[in-house]
């Protein structure tokens, strides 16, 4: 029986199409500073207008948190017309301490 059930799952795996999407922060060295540049699933590079496969014209990141806001802006173009479904789950966080933590610090 569970046989049956791996193989009814693979069954449905092939039956859902939905393209992937994926947006990878690149780390590179520009002079002596660490950049980071924007690639796509095909390997094409965020140009801050568009994607192209010339890396020297990949727009330069120096921070992470501008990197990741803009994947974030272009993820979200790329999702338009999708239904969007919101998952809410709880977290656990395990924190190691060398003395007690009140729940109030830890927050």
């Amino acid at each position: 029986m569970r046989r049956n059930e791996e193989q009814d799952t693979d069954k449905d795996d092939k039956e859902i199409s939905m393209p992937k999407s994926a947006l990878f922060a690149v780390g590179y060295m520009e002079s002596d500073w660490i950049r980071y540049a924007i690639q796509d699933e095909r390997g094409r590079y965020w140009t801050g207008r568009g994607f192209t496969k010339d890396r020297r014209k990949a727009f330069a990141y120096a921070d992470e948190t501008v990197i990741a806001r803009d994947m974030r802006r272009i993820l979200k173009r790329r999702c338009k017309g999708l239904v969007r479904y919101r998952l809410v789950a709880p977290v656990s966080i395990d924190v190691y301490a060398e003395a007690q933590i009140d729940q109030e610090e830890m927050a």
